[in-house]
């Protein structure tokens, strides 16, 4: 569960700004699935802009200190962690270069040819749980040091992959989330920052929502089909 305060001021901000945004989609005629590269209504912008929450981080998550001590706790049937340090073994030694990716923020901009090094989520998860841990899940859910939560339906997840560092080398900044999971297929507030934990759930219920599902954001959110917010919310 989620142990971010809607009543704090910078957080009720941001809702209140999504909530502007549901209101005037749903006052513009709804379209089907894009044929484009880009979503609907997206502007592209220079830079990767820094979007968050604006909570506290703890001092105990701090991968820009510990480097490849650093370690991201994998709960599935059972639970482990495994440090970047493990995931860059398994990997060959080096890190995979995941490039010309472009990154849809729901709130209306695109940043493209961006460039990540890392690891495939799957590499992840055998590194954490052996070769039969693709075996059953239906939803990613990620827990995030400041209390942000979200899942991710497992049909959403090909091409998914843990960024570790940017185009140059460097750990991704503090102001981008330090190592996080990017999942090309969909909007940006399925990637959450300050990864903590990535548990593996059997169901995409209810328990599977994160932050901003529960507020009103789509359970899938694919940038392609234009899912930014839930029918029902």
């Amino acid at each position: 569960m989620s142990t971010i305060d809607l009543n704090d001021p910078v957080v009720a901000k941001h809702v209140e700004h999504k909530a502007r945004l549901r209101a005037r989609a749903q006052s513009t005629p709804s379209t089907s699935a894009l044929a484009s590269s880009a979503p609907r209504g997206q502007r592209v912008v220079r830079s990767w802009i820094k979007l968050d929450l604006g909570r506290p981080i703890p001092p105990t998550h701090d991968p820009w200190a510990l480097g490849d001590a650093f370690a991201i706790e994998c709960i599935g049937r059972m639970s482990t962690k495994v440090t970047l340090a493990e995931l860059k073994a398994a990997n060959g030694g080096a890190w995979s270069e995941f490039s010309n990716h472009s990154w849809h923020c729901v709130t209306g901009w695109t940043c493209e040819a961006l460039t990540f090094r890392g690891v495939d989520l799957d590499a992840v998860l055998r590194c954490a749980f052996g070769d039969d841990a693709l075996a059953s899940y239906a939803c990613v859910y990620q827990i995030a040091s400041d209390g942000y939560t979200v899942g991710v339906d497992s049909r959403d997840c090909a091409g998914a992959f843990l960024a570790v560092e940017d185009g140059g080398g460097s750990m991704l900044s503090r102001e981008h989330g330090g190592p996080r999971l990017v999942f090309p297929a969909l909007f940006g507030w399925k990637s959450a920052k300050y990864l903590q934990t990535i548990k593996l759930l059997e169901r995409y219920d209810d328990d599977g929502l994160g932050f901003w599902e529960k507020l009103g954001c789509h359970r899938r959110g694919r940038w392609a089909n234009d899912e930014r917010w839930s029918e029902n919310a």
